[in-house]
């Protein structure tokens, strides 16, 4: 509904074209995840408004939702920022097959690497590996980048869909536009539906692909996106856990005597640290 509509107000009407973006579960506090994917959704609205200057989109501001503008790309600029985009996802797609990336990863790995830019502070991979199989650990960090993905993903979405419908509306001719529409057509075919690229926290999914293989891959994300792999802090009760065991073997090497065979309290001794 989103995109026949806009497309009827790029073609048809006088007045500056509406988005109402769909809602995302995403922390108040922060600024909207809408900020990321923008650059694409421009693209997408550049192809129907093309008798404008801006769009206007509805989006959460702080704790409402308003009416924001979002200015386009200008005519003589349309053409190179197209071919940028169509040329850096058809790289994309060639070191996806080098690197033999799942399928089900090939497009939210991507939108990692849309995603990582815009953040103040880039967040760990683990946190990157709970999203992307879908699991729900209560926290805004990862509920708030859970939006920030899906915001990068339905724009990507959305440029697919306008590039489909355009394409249908130019059929015929040679023009650079539509050379560079049917490459950028070719490389989105392979995104699957909505309900494949939106996973619902809590709905955990098994991930394909080995974890250290994911790993690798979301790193060369953070690589290519100019962003430094943030070190993964260790849970306290993880630490905790390590420093007790570090003091019990201190103090054993600190003990003094001929060194005695191991009777039930010494094995009882294993048993608690085995425990803890």
């Amino acid at each position: 509904m989103l995109v026949s509509e806009f497309v009827c107000q790029g073609m048809n009407s006088r007045l500056v074209p509406i988005i109402y973006l769909p809602f995302l579960v995403e922390d108040q506090h922060r600024a909207s995840a809408w900020t990321h994917g923008q650059d694409l959704r421009c693209i997408a609205y550049t192809l129907f408004a093309t008798g404008f200057s801006k769009v206007q989109e509805y989006k959460r501001k702080a704790q409402k939702v308003t009416i924001q503008d979002v200015e386009l790309y200008p005519p003589q600029e349309r053409l190179a920022i197209l071919e940028t985009y169509t040329r850096n996802i058809s790289a994309w797609l060639e070191w996806t097959i080098e690197r033999d990336v799942p399928q089900n990863l090939l497009w939210p790995l991507f939108a990692i690497g849309i995603v990582l830019p815009g953040l103040k502070t880039p967040p760990g991979i683990d946190l990157w590996l709970h999203i992307l199989s879908a699991h729900f650990d209560n926290t805004w960090d990862l509920i708030h980048l859970t939006a920030c993905l899906h915001a990068a993903l339905y724009s990507l979405r959305l440029l697919k869909q306008c590039v489909e419908v355009w394409l249908s509306l130019h059929e015929s001719g040679s023009l650079p536009l539509l050379l560079l529409a049917k490459q950028l057509h070719t490389d989105l075919r392979s995104m699957g539906p909505i309900t494949e690229l939106f996973l619902v926290p809590g709905q955990a999914r098994k991930l394909q692909g080995e974890q250290e293989l994911l790993r690798e891959l979301i790193a060369e994300v953070y690589t290519s996106a100019n962003v430094e792999v943030p070190a993964e802090r260790k849970s306290n009760k993880k630490a905790k856990k390590q420093q007790r065991e570090a003091e019990r073997k201190e103090r054993r090497k600190e003990e003094t005597g001929p060194p005695v065979g191991p009777n039930s309290f010494d094995v009882l001794e294993f048993m608690n640290i085995r425990r803890s």
